[in-house]
């Protein structure tokens, strides 16, 4: 799942959404009348001066995008077409030819002319073209199970989105929609296995847009420009649950704990199974010496996680930065033994063989990497890998 394609909005440390369990988090959840409640723009003072991007900027297209849909996709009448015309023109080396760099939490414009975009602004990009074309258009939240990826000293979790075509209203004007016709979706694995997906407001994207700004921000550890971007989100979807839960880190990061409390408790109450607050409302117990709580929270979402193949992929990564190969190659095992049909897990088993000096074992794993995947960008980069492994063979 973690490609090119996937389409993502991130939360910082240790975190995740899981279902179920609502007899333990209700415990620590807590509503407040007033939102306003829980900001502290005394604490970043600087934060007015940094200039966040509004919903029309974000999603606007120039005249060249402009060009492009009437002289590419408005000559096609069917949505379908105009889909697939459009991830061709998308993704073809003859037009904008579009690299994925997960840094570029740009708007539509800046991904079109920058040919770079991560996967949120993938999307935005093809939705802001899409409409402009007269599809009918609706994002789609994907509940994908939880996927961690390391940033720095940081786990990031990563999220879904993708896109829903939906045939126009009937010639009586009726709004009535019909049933789905296409998705446009940048990690085709996410709709084969039929994973629970909910229709999301574009308010609530724009939102996810600014908590990837905030999320970056913060691991930059420019608290000012996260707190802006943050406070952003949560104004223009009060209900995003993971904004208000970074809003918390954010709080926590800067010696706020009791803001960090609070922040984590609301979101608790906004979203009663998602547990991203509830793991670092764990995090913050164990800094202020209740180790008790932590100790409680810690074993529940341990046992809540344990069949799920990315938390033993997480375990495995928090092994190797710990320079702990055999415990990493351990839980990477337990993570195949959950899903033994995802290509990243042996790419990654095969760094870990190497690194241990087991170059044949190595050389196994990155071939089986190879049998599973189907993306032929990431097949390149797996026959040098192998290639390189073929090399060290030899000379050992």
């Amino acid at each position: 799942m973690k490609s090119k394609y996937l389409i993502s909005f991130s939360v910082i440390l240790l975190t995740l959404f899981m279902s179920a369990c609502q007899s333990i988090t209700h415990l620590y959840s807590r509503s407040v009348d007033d939102k306003q409640q829980l900001y502290r723009d005394d604490v970043f003072p600087n934060a007015h001066n940094f200039v966040v991007e509004t919903q029309d900027h974000i999603f606007a297209i120039d005249q060249e995008m402009k060009d492009m849909v009437r002289y590419v996709l408005k000559p096609k009448s069917d949505d379908a077409d105009k889909a697939k015309l459009l991830l061709e023109y998308i993704f073809s080396s003859n037009h904008i030819d579009m690299s994925y760099d997960t840094n570029a939490n740009v708007t539509a414009i800046d991904a079109f002319h920058g040919k770079k975009a991560n996967c949120m602004s993938l999307t935005i990009m093809a939705y802001a073209l899409g409409r402009e074309a007269g599809m009918s258009l609706r994002f789609q939240d994907i509940k994908v199970p939880e996927y961690w990826v390391r940033s720095g000293t940081h786990q990031l979790l990563m999220g879904h989105v993708n896109l829903l075509i939906t045939r126009k209203p009937n010639s009586s004007g009726s709004h009535v929609w019909s049933k789905e016709i296409l998705q446009i979706d940048f990690d085709p694995s996410a709709i084969k296995k039929h994973f629970p997906r909910k229709v999301v407001s574009k308010n609530a994207v724009t939102a996810m847009f600014y908590n990837n700004k905030g999320a970056e921000a913060m691991v930059q550890k420019k608290y000012d420009e996260a707190y802006a971007y943050l406070k952003a989100a949560t104004n223009i979807d009060p209900k995003f649950s993971s904004a208000w839960g970074n809003l918390g880190i954010l709080y926590r990061l800067n010696g706020l704990h009791e803001e960090a409390i609070n922040a984590y408790q609301y979101t608790l109450s906004l979203s009663p199974n998602d547990y991203t607050a509830l793991e670092n409302l764990s995090i913050l117990y164990e800094k202020m010496g209740n180790v008790e709580e932590y100790n409680k929270i810690s074993d529940l979402l341990h046992n809540r996680r344990i069949e799920n193949p990315y938390y033993h992929a997480l375990l495995s990564d928090e092994a190797m930065f710990k320079g702990d190969m055999e415990d990493a190659i351990k839980h990477l095992k337990k993570a195949i033994k959950l899903d033994s049909k995802f290509h990243e897990f042996y790419y990654t088993l095969s760094k870990l063989y190497y690194q241990n000096n087991q170059i044949q074992l190595a050389q196994s794993a990155i071939k089986k990497a190879l049998k599973l995947n189907k993306n032929f960008k990431t097949e390149v980069r797996y026959n040098r890998k192998l290639s390189f492994l073929n090399q060290a063979s030899v000379r050992h």
